[in-house]
């Protein structure tokens, strides 16, 4: 460890701040609507490209149209 100098690097959080972290995240399926605003959702599809990625396509109605 002291030829590599990793004993001077001090972690910016630690395993329990990463899981308490986890608490604020809500997980949603691909394909599903999802309400996050005043008339305004979000949906997530498979981006493909990275195991777990995705792409976002908000929303947001005005006037009775989107």
């Amino acid at each position: 460890m002291a030829k590599l100098r990793l004993d001077a690097v001090k972690p910016l959080y630690t395993l329990p701040d990463a899981e308490k972290a986890l608490s604020y995240f809500d997980p949603y399926p691909y394909k599903t609507t999802v309400d996050i605003g005043h008339q305004m959702t979000c949906t997530f599809f498979d981006a493909g490209h990275i195991l777990g990625s995705a792409i976002s396509v908000v929303t947001a109605r005005e006037s009775g149209g989107p």
